[in-house]
């Protein structure tokens, strides 16, 4: 069964793009995972979690508790992105969540010369997202 991640950014409950985001899992087939990141215990990348993760990155070792979303992030078939559109950006708990995904050596490679290709499984991405005022 195809592995579907849902990565959830609406900041509010009744979110038109929360909304939207439902129709579409409805029409997707496989195995749903959401990250509600508003209920995950993210944190923006600082100078001693960048310096831990780079030291197990020349490891090689990625079982370790900061490479959670990145380990999820690759095994997944499909990825669904929900993410309302606020003042022409996204909510800022995505950056810090995509912060936590891209690591070179486990979400994507680097060639010989220096390009950088996808190491995950997802044969498709789809982001969903809405804009206007609360109401």
């Amino acid at each position: 069964m195809k592995k579907i991640l849902f990565i959830n950014a609406c900041i509010r409950p009744h979110s038109r793009t929360l909304l939207l985001a439902q129709e579409v899992i409805k029409k997707l087939d496989g195995e749903i995972e959401e990250v509600n990141l508003c209920h995950e215990n993210i944190y923006p990348l600082d100078w001693e979690h960048l310096e831990e993760r780079d030291q197990l990155v020349m490891q090689k070792d990625f079982s370790a508790p900061i490479f959670k979303y990145a380990n999820q992030f690759i095994r997944a078939d499909e990825i669904l992105i929900a993410a309302p559109c606020w003042d022409s950006a996204f909510p800022s708990i995505l950056k810090v969540y995509l912060e936590h995904v891209t690591i070179a050596g486990l979400t994507f490679q680097y060639t010989p010369e220096g390009i950088s290709i996808g190491s995950c499984n997802a044969k498709r991405m789809i982001y969903v997202t809405t804009s206007g005022g609360p109401f």
